[in-house]
């Protein structure tokens, strides 16, 4: 990928739950982005190895991001479909009594 490509991907990477990045040095890292469009810098972190790198848009060979979903959003998408069922249930309990 061209550098021009890749900045524009990380620009557009902020609702990304999560990036792999590959770099020209052979690496390969995923986790969440912190991005500096200004200087062309940033900083990759992987909570769940506990590691974290710095890297340059230059120093990038190509990128994949993860789409992003709001955990908060999806819990209670769960708890209103269970709610659902119970009461669907509770319905269907009386109506046949």
């Amino acid at each position: 990928m061209v550098p021009e490509r890749i900045y524009d991907i990380l620009l557009n990477a902020r609702t990304a739950d999560k990036v792999t990045m590959r770099f020209k040095d052979g690496r390969i890292v995923n986790g969440a982005l912190i991005f500096n469009p200004f200087k062309g810098t940033g900083r990759l972190i992987n909570i769940e190895r506990e590691i974290s790198c710095d890297f340059a848009v230059d120093d990038i060979r190509d990128l994949k991001l993860t789409p992003g979903v709001s955990s908060a959003s999806s819990k209670p998408q769960a708890n209103m479909s269970e709610k659902s069922k119970e009461e669907t249930s509770a319905a269907e309990e009386a109506a046949t009594t």
